[in-house]
C-alpha cells in the first residue's frame, strides 16, 4: 500500500473545476458534489504523477479518464474517514 497527498494545488483545481463544471449529468448515478470533488481530484492526482493532461471541460470523457503508456484508464476512488 502506499500513500499520496494532494497538493494544496491539486485541491483548488478540483474545487474550481467542480465549481464551474457540469460533470455529474448522466441523470442517474451521478454522485453527490463531495463524490465527484473525490473523483476528480483523484484523477488530477494520478494524472499528475504520470504527466496526463487534467480534465478540460463538461465534453464526454469516453468512458476513460487518462491514456497512460497508450492504455486507457478510468480512475475510481473511494472516500474514507480513516
Amino acid at each position: 500500500m502506499f500513500k499520496i497527498t494532494p497538493t494544496e494545488e491539486q485541491k483548488q483545481f478540483t474545487r474550481q473545476f467542480v465549481k464551474t463544471h457540469k460533470i455529474g449529468n448522466r441523470g442517474k448515478y451521478d454522485g453527490t458534489i463531495r463524490n465527484q470533488l473525490v473523483g476528480i481530484l483523484s484523477q488530477v492526482v494520478i494524472g499528475d504523477l504520470y504527466g496526463c493532461e487534467r480534465p478540460k471541460g463538461n465534453e464526454f470523457d469516453g468512458g476513460f479518464d487518462l491514456i497512460i503508456h497508450n492504455t486507457k484508464i478510468d480512475v475510481k476512488s473511494k472516500q474514507r474517514t480513516t
